[in-house]
């Protein structure tokens, strides 16, 4: 339907048809929305109903905004620029093409630069294109440059086998994304260096008049569409602006010099920052409320566990009627028909205790409760009694699921990873 151009509405707002491909301004702004979207659902949602309906509200509501607002954003934007170049183009041509020159990167970072293609197709119908692809050809050439410039500078064996790869990518062929994400963009001065080196040539090419004679993404083995089919000057001022543009940007950004040792100390806390994370410091061990024999989710018959729909966990067969408190917490829900049983330690963590499959059918009888809602209680003290003889000899099963029902609030979840005998003094699962 978008290749067709046929209008589209979700929920009954328009769609604005566009393409996002290598898009990543439109991808930032919805995370960092998406964090207070994902605080304002955890206010609003039941802890037991986390697990499946706060991801899919995030996912609707994201959607929603990223379709409608977010995403077209660059392209309104980029509408808003095309217009802008326009009339500085009418009024100082050597200027629009020096600031095209300059912040053409940050343009095709946004995606805003296909606001362009309408200003290029008709530009190439009626005349030569004189602003859009003669101002890509320097800010093209320069990522390259610049790119090839760190593979140069670079001692890091990695730093120059990326940047080498995207320098001739941006140089031979036009495509500039690999060198505007993987090296400029990453070290920023090489960034600077091709928008200085970008904005001079650009001031340049309209000074000379240079005009592009077909729709080919500006490289150097794209210089043919400069041929000026009625003859002229234009290929070989092209030629001029595209090897002072080489050696412009490659000299910038050799005397700027490249941050490495700062770009690899950052990685290097951000990976230390990740393993304090994924901690080594447990936020809590959760100890077997009974004694038994352990089953992964997996393998209770309940869809509503076995999926994971209520959060990680592991389900025990009990051999001994009694449940204990797994942590020290409070009990935050107490079922009627005393077949289950909630509690939350004091650093948000909640779980559900649920006595065998479809025990809810017993209306209570078989179980004794020994405790009651906003009770606190110590780890391994005894919450519940159950008789395990008369809940086997009415047909239903004993394998009770013990789930963290805010699964998506925690970190990590560390189950046991094989069947087991356990008892109430055993740990079941680490959250951290």
């Amino acid at each position: 339907m978008v290749a067709e151009g046929k209008p589209l509405s979700l929920f009954g707002a328009p769609v604005t048809l566009a393409s996002y491909g290598s898009s990543v301004i439109p991808i930032l702004i919805m995370v960092f929305l998406m964090q207070y979207i994902e605080r304002w659902i955890n206010k609003i949602v039941p802890s037991v109903m986390k697990s499946f309906l706060q991801p899919t509200l995030i996912i609707l509501i994201s959607g929603f905004l990223a379709l409608v607002v977010v995403g077209p954003l660059g392209v309104i934007i980029g509408k808003g620029l095309s217009s802008a170049m326009l009339s500085i183009y009418h009024v100082a041509p050597w200027l629009a093409l020096a600031i095209l020159g300059a912040i053409m990167p940050l343009v095709v970072m946004t995606r805003m630069h296909w606001a362009f293609a309408p200003i290029i197709l008709a530009a190439s119908v009626a005349t030569p294109d004189v602003l859009i692809l003669p101002a890509m050809l320097a800010s093209n050439l320069a990522q390259g440059a610049a790119s090839l410039a760190v593979a140069v500078k670079a001692k890091q064996k990695q730093t120059r086998h990326v940047a080498f790869a995207a320098g001739l990518s941006a140089l031979l062929a036009g495509i500039t994304e690999p060198a505007l994400y993987g090296v400029t963009l990453k070290f920023k001065k090489p960034l600077y260096a091709a928008m200085i080196s970008g904005g001079l040539v650009g001031a340049y090419i309209r000074l000379v008049n240079i005009a592009s004679y077909t729709f080919v993404v500006p490289s150097i083995i794209g210089l043919p569409q400069y041929i000026n089919p009625q003859g002229g000057n234009n290929f070989s001022n092209a030629v001029i602006a595209a090897i002072a543009t080489i050696i412009l940007t490659f000299i910038i950004t050799w005397f700027l010099g490249i941050d490495e040792g700062e770009n690899e100390k950052s990685s290097i806390n951000a990976q230390e920052h990740t393993h304090i994370r994924s901690g080594l410091s447990k936020k809590e061990t959760l100890y077997s409320p009974m004694v038994g024999n352990v089953l992964p989710l997996s393998k209770v018959p309940d869809e509503t566990f076995s999926s994971k729909l209520l959060g990680e966990g592991l389900a025990i067969t009990p051999s001994v009627g009694e449940v204990y408190a797994p942590f020290d917490g409070e009990i935050i829900g107490l079922f009627p028909t005393k077949h289950a049983i909630a509690l939350k330690d004091d650093k948000g963590v909640e779980v559900l205790i649920h006595i065998g499959i479809d025990t809810v059918e017993l209306n209570g009888e078989g179980f004794e409760q020994l405790v009651k809602v906003g009770d606190f209680v110590k780890r391994g003290q005894l919450l519940l009694l159950m008789d395990i003889d008369f809940i086997s000899s009415k047909g239903y099963s004993l394998i009770s699921p013990v789930v963290v029902t805010n699964s998506i609030d925690q970190l990590e979840i560390i189950v046991k990873d094989e069947e087991t005998m356990v008892t109430n003094e055993d740990d079941l699962l680490v959250i951290l």
